[in-house]
């Protein structure tokens, strides 16, 4: 499918398949990818946002009650009811600071709670050892692979997934549909005014729709002009 799809949309583009990293044919040594991880290192433009109970001077007051992801998905013991006209979700909301608020009603009982938005910064400090799966390992050493095989060239190479789409709605119905001449020119544009010694232009990911630093550093520094071409690209 994504061979079809390059050869129709993106004629110009010469490109091969980049076989992934497979853990149980080929073991991946600790040197190269680690088994934990800790969530300190992406929390900052992670999705932990969690709804937690809203009730001072109750002993559950502040506890989490669910990740923000997972409310509108059928729960048979819990209805939920967010305050306001529309409902937050991570993509178009996570920069903004506005208080959320919300009602959580057990279905047995009927018994309704107040709950608040939050970041889960306990995902930041201290941050939560994790252990990787194998899917995950064999995930990171293909980028790594990746990653070495670009450094090795003098001209820049384009990563793409292969459940990449070049076909679609765009989020702003006015622009048209996307395709491959969307995609050709919008590289281009991207690459003219990306600085000269730029190592890593992001393209996009499923992430907030503003930009990779969500988080402002803790130290007060101004973010770099590098810093703002980690964006995603409309």
């Amino acid at each position: 499918r994504c061979q079809d799809m390059l050869r129709k949309e993106t004629p110009w583009l010469a490109f091969e398949q980049f076989k992934a990293s497979d853990g149980t044919r080929n073991p991946i040594p600790e040197s190269e990818v680690a088994a934990t991880w800790n969530t300190r290192r992406n929390a900052q433009f992670a999705d932990y946002f969690e709804w937690v109970f809203d009730a001072p001077g109750a002993s559950f007051d502040t506890t989490p009650w669910k990740w923000a992801c997972d409310t509108g998905k059928e729960d048979p013991d819990w209805t939920f009811t967010e305050e306001g006209d529309e409902d937050w979700t991570f993509v178009h909301d996570a920069g903004n600071t506005a208080e959320r608020l919300g009602t959580a009603t057990k279905v047995a009982t009927g018994e309704a709670f107040r709950v608040r938005l939050q970041f889960a910064h306990r995902y930041i400090d201290p941050g939560l050892e994790q252990r990787m799966s194998g899917g995950e390992r064999g995930c990171a050493h293909s980028h790594l692979r990746m990653w070495r095989l670009a450094a090795e060239r003098a001209e820049p190479t384009l990563v793409l997934e292969d459940d990449i789409q070049l076909s679609f709605t765009r989020s702003d119905s006015s622009l048209g549909e996307a395709d491959g001449h969307v995609f050709t020119r919008r590289l281009a544009l991207a690459m003219q005014h990306a600085p000269s010694d730029l190592d890593v232009l992001y393209l996009g990911w499923s992430g907030w729709r503003d930009g990779h630093s969500r988080h402002p550093k803790d130290s007060g520094e101004q973010k770099s002009d590098t810093d703002n071409y980690l964006r995603k690209a409309e």
